[in-house]
């Protein structure tokens, strides 16, 4: 039993395995090539903000709902915009038609090997797309 506990097989404790791979997301926005990018979150608010911690010109807005989000991803014309969502999140349906959402990245660090986070790029279809990621 003691085994199976320290290997984390019994749902004790707090840590349930529920932000695995939030440390991946934390590292895609680490890339140097991602100056003045904007990051769109609802629940990994904190844990974002921990693995994103003092990168420089890395804007995290939380939103809260979908209405929200696109009013504020429509008139960021031409920024780097991203949307981080964890898998029990589900995707919002943005109602303008000028926003599209592209997924570009996977973190999958759950035992059973499955997708714990996904990163999107929000897309701006009248501006001629995004800039590239």
């Amino acid at each position: 039993v003691t085994r199976d506990a320290f290997q984390g097989d019994i749902p004790i404790g707090g840590d349930h395995g529920q932000y695995d791979g939030i440390e991946q997301v934390g590292q895609f926005f680490w890339r140097p090539d991602l100056p003045a990018t904007i990051v769109y979150y609802h629940d990994v608010g904190w844990s974002l903000h921990y693995y994103t911690f003092d990168r420089p010109a890395l804007d995290r807005r939380w939103f809260d709902d979908a209405a929200m989000l696109t009013a504020d991803a429509a008139h960021m014309r031409g920024a780097r915009r991203y949307l981080v969502l964890a898998d029990w999140e589900p995707m919002p349906e943005l109602p303008s038609a000028r926003l599209t959402v592209t997924p570009v990245f996977d973190a999958a660090r759950r035992r059973d090997g499955s997708t714990a986070f996904r990163i999107f790029q929000i897309e701006d279809t009248m501006a001629g797309g995004a800039v590239a990621p």
